[in-house]
């Protein structure tokens, strides 16, 4: 579907050609003028001969004025049409219009002469031509494209070869729908001409319509002509026209001639599309969609990196129809290599890599030992009586290791495991960690009353206050902090 809607744009160059097959139609519509006849030309409507009237019309042809809009009046019943009626003894012509009315009545023994013909445009056969060479000339000029195409090795050329042979297909298919507007203008533009002469010219000009589908043939028009001759014969000997000698077949029936030509033009037009089409999708190469787990990895394709695939993963577009690698690589992950392999035919190919993550052995040493070994909130084991605990695999990262043990305080650390590693770990006894909190805290009490009693000294007093209430947060009932303090407050209102 996407090959079709990227060829649309191609086509849309056909609007210029499209113009100038307007400007083939006013010509060819300008260009044809009747020479023998000075009645503007009419749309054949019916046409019909009786080789034996007996009383009846022996030919009658009916015509409406050219135009969309001139068709909708006579089908609402407003005249605009031409009417030729031939009998054994008169041609009469009517012609009627918004404005009026007219009927011409010339006797058969007046008639002095019969005219019968038809022309073209030649115009429009000129534009015929050209386009046709123009068709031509831009298939031959894409040969050597051909030649190439056919004697490279490399798929990658005959991919961009077969792009560009199908842009040299999409100029010629807009060539030959200008070849056939052409053909079709040098075909409408045909005007038949049925008259006589008697002290003036008077006649019929009329062409095909498209609407009422009735054909303009010479051969239609010579037996009719060939009747008429007869007609006026039968009139100025005063005979039966059954004494005239027919030189034609008196058959009225009327076949078209089929030819193959129209169905040689479709079958180009449909050959060169689907040609066209087919070369575009072959010159488009092959997509590779590769998909990663984890959704974010770096994606090399033979050997060139090619981008970051970002959830949905990665499209590569333009892929050559050859063999080709592709290899995915993710920290932490082992990486992940694949061969593609793609086909003539093929225009998708899917990837789908799943890395494994990377993991190491590990070494725990703990003090004591027989400790209870986490990592992560996972429980992996317990220490030996020496302190040793091997765990096989640990994931790259950086884990959360908790060691815990009956009657010592639990011991945690954040350890990054980028190959294979150990570590120890040291638990402290609750009693001798109770007996150190104290000595901690008993030190932190004698710096902050050497603070205070050193700002007192200097006469620092708020300060010296601060440090004695940071002593008994830690000690409320501190009565060294306690004194100290009072001291403070007695020593400040004395000095007002």
């Amino acid at each position: 579907m996407g090959v079709l809607l990227s060829f649309i744009p191609s086509v849309a160059t056909l609007f210029p050609f499209l113009i100038i097959a307007a400007f083939i139609t006013i010509a060819a519509g300008r260009g044809t003028r009747n020479k023998y006849v000075s009645s503007a030309a009419w749309v054949l409507e019916s046409f019909s001969t009786n080789p034996a009237p007996a009383g009846e019309p022996a030919i009658h042809i009916t015509g409406r004025r050219t135009g969309l809009v001139s068709w909708l009046l006579a089908n609402m019943g407003m005249s605009t049409r031409v009417e030729l009626t031939v009998t054994e003894t008169d041609w009469i012509l009517r012609e009627s219009s918004l404005a009026g009315m007219a009927v011409i009545d010339v006797p058969l023994q007046k008639v002095e002469a019969t005219i019968c013909g038809y022309q073209r445009s030649l115009l429009a056969l000129f534009f015929t031509t050209l386009f046709a060479l123009e068709t031509a000339w831009t298939l031959l000029a894409a040969l050597p494209t051909v030649f190439r195409a056919v004697t490279s090795t490399s798929e990658g050329l005959v991919e961009v070869l077969a792009t560009n042979l199908s842009g040299s297909l999409t100029t010629a298919f807009i060539w030959l729908v200008a070849f056939g507007i052409a053909v079709i203008c040098y075909y409408a533009s045909k005007r038949a001409v049925f008259a006589v002469e008697s002290e003036h010219r008077v006649g019929l000009v009329f062409k095909r319509s498209f609407i009422e589908d009735e054909p303009v043939d010479l051969e239609r028009v010579e037996k009719a002509f060939a009747l008429l001759n007869r007609l006026v014969q039968a009139a100025e000997r005063d005979v039966p026209l059954s004494q005239i000698p027919s030189l034609t077949s008196p058959d009225d029936s009327y076949e078209p001639r089929k030819t193959i030509g129209v169905w040689m033009l479709v079958a180009s037009y449909i050959a060169l599309i689907v040609l066209a089409l087919s070369l575009r999708w072959y010159g488009a190469g092959v997509t590779v969609s590769v998909s990663t787990d984890p959704p974010v990895a770096g994606v090399w394709l033979d050997g060139q990196y090619m981008g970051a695939s970002q959830g949905a993963g990665l499209s590569i577009q333009h892929v050559t129809r050859e063999d080709h690698s592709v290899k995915v690589q993710s920290q932490g992950y082992q990486p992940f290599e694949q061969s593609v392999l793609v086909g003539k035919l093929d225009s998708q190919q899917a990837v789908d890599a799943k890395l494994i993550l990377l993991n190491f052995p590990f070494e725990m040493y703990t003090v004591p030992g027989n400790s209870a070994v986490s990592v992560d909130g996972r429980l992996l084991g317990t220490s030996n009586e020496t302190g040793l605990l091997q765990i096989p695999r640990v994931d790259w990262g950086t884990h959360t290791f908790v060691v815990t043990h009956d009657g010592y305080r639990t011991a945690s650390e954040s350890i990054e495991v980028r190959g294979p590693r150990g570590a120890r770990l040291v638990l402290v006894n609750e009693a001798e960690a109770a007996r150190q909190e104290a000595e901690a805290r008993l030190r932190e009490i004698e710096v902050h009353l050497d603070r205070a009693r050193a700002y007192f000294r200097n006469g620092q007093y708020q300060d010296a206050t601060d440090e004695c209430d940071a002593v008994l947060r830690i000690e409320a009932n501190n009565a060294a902090a306690i004194a100290l303090k009072k001291q403070i407050e007695q020593t400040r209102k004395i000095l007002g």
